[in-house]
């Protein structure tokens, strides 16, 4: 059960996903929070400092989440395994990346105003050094090395890894997530071992 004060949390982050997406973040004020969550101002400012704090601690809170979770996984992520599609659901990409959709599933609403243009634009960048921080470690933990293929200068190595799971979940969160977290997760998954040309049949 939720505290008093877990509740009135709760209450002004739901007033303040509802105001982002009526106005954007640059045009919301504290008395506007307040007013739509029938609290008064006093009470806004005992759990932040103003609504650029509110935000910080919203996006942190997804944040810390995710990485818990991949931190959690890591180790199997990497684990070599023999992929093919009657196994997949017993591979712990897909085990990881099941358990990561399923939590932003539940915070879609708050993710999906925050990735658009009425929210933060320096949150996906946020997320992609998080995810980025956490590969390059556990490269570094299992090869010695955080460096991807040979060949592939760095950075570009990044965004093809990164960015292509970034890109499904993003666009995924702006569909309005119709299809199911593990329905993502399988996808993620198998398409991992493709190229492009498998993709396009080729």
């Amino acid at each position: 059960m939720l505290t008093k004060s877990e509740k009135t949390k709760e209450q002004i982050k739901q007033v303040f996903v509802e105001l982002m997406k009526e106005k954007g973040f640059e045009h919301i004020k504290v008395t506007d929070i307040a007013r739509k969550a029938h609290i008064n101002r006093g009470t806004f400012y005992l759990h932040y400092i103003d609504k650029f704090d509110l935000l910080n601690q919203l996006e942190m809170e997804i944040i810390n989440q995710i990485k818990t979770i991949l931190d959690s996984g890591m180790n199997e992520l990497f684990a070599p395994h023999n992929h093919t599609e009657d196994n997949q659901m017993n591979d712990p990409a897909y085990l990881v990346t099941e358990k990561v959709l399923e939590y932003l599933y539940t915070e879609a609403d708050f993710i999906t105003v925050i990735i658009s243009d009425k929210g933060d634009p320096h949150f996906l960048n946020q997320a992609k050094e998080l995810f980025r921080d956490i590969v390059n470690m556990e490269l570094l933990k299992q090869k010695g090395t955080d460096t991807y293929l040979a060949g592939i200068p760095q950075d570009y190595a990044e965004e093809i890894f990164l960015g292509g799971i970034i890109n499904i979940i993003v666009h995924w969160l702006r569909k309005g997530t119709p299809e199911s977290p593990k329905a993502i997760a399988e996808l993620i998954t198998l398409t991992r071992h493709m190229t492009p040309v498998d993709i396009l049949e080729l």
